[in-house]
């Protein structure tokens, strides 16, 4: 007579599962962010930046010299705000998720402080994969990286893996040789 096949044991698994309350709570997040990049913006603020965007982000830079330039040069952007539309969403463990989405900016004014129009900038949406980190379970997610997926040079598609997103070798949340302090958290 045939033995009945056992069930693989708990310790042979390696499957995670992610619930839906936690995905909405990721997805919730990426959109606070956004809200605190489009404050920024509006305000001029750079130290809102600081508070959802890792020390090491390249955003933060980014975003931080575009905002010191309006500042120098006497500008402000009127009715800019983005949004995402996520196409997918990983949990690589407790501190780290992966989330691929069109990143959509309405269309908006850019005048100087006095209200004349320097020029009008249209509608656009972008794919981007967006690292979301936290530096210790409890903590908030932070935006770890970012990567304007359209605009990959051949060596980095190489190195990419465009159904995931996600490096194959390297940093384990951007196309980095070394690691960014985003994976050095993890």
């Amino acid at each position: 007579m045939k033995e009945p096949a056992s069930a693989p044991t708990s310790s042979r698994i390696a499957a995670t599962t992610t619930s839906i309350a936690e995905k909405d709570e990721v997805v919730a997040r990426l959109h606070d962010i956004l809200e605190a990049r489009d404050r920024a913006y509006r305000d001029r603020d750079v130290d809102l930046l600081k508070r959802v965007y890792t020390s090491d982000c390249p955003c933060l830079r980014g975003d931080g010299d575009a905002i010191r330039q309006l500042l120098k040069d006497n500008v402000v952007w009127i009715g800019a705000s983005t949004s995402v539309r996520i196409n997918k969403l990983e949990k690589e463990n407790d501190r780290l998720w992966v989330v691929v989405a069109d990143f959509v900016a309405s269309p908006f004014r850019i005048e100087t402080e006095s209200g004349d129009l320097i020029r009008a900038v249209e509608e656009r949406s972008e794919p981007f994969r967006f690292v979301l980190v936290r530096k210790s379970i409890g903590e908030s997610l932070l935006l770890g990286s970012q990567l304007l997926l359209t605009k990959v040079t051949d060596e980095q598609r190489k190195q990419v893996d465009m159904d995931t997103a996600k490096p194959r070798t390297s940093c384990a949340c951007c196309s980095y040789s070394t690691l960014c302090q985003s994976c050095r958290w993890l």
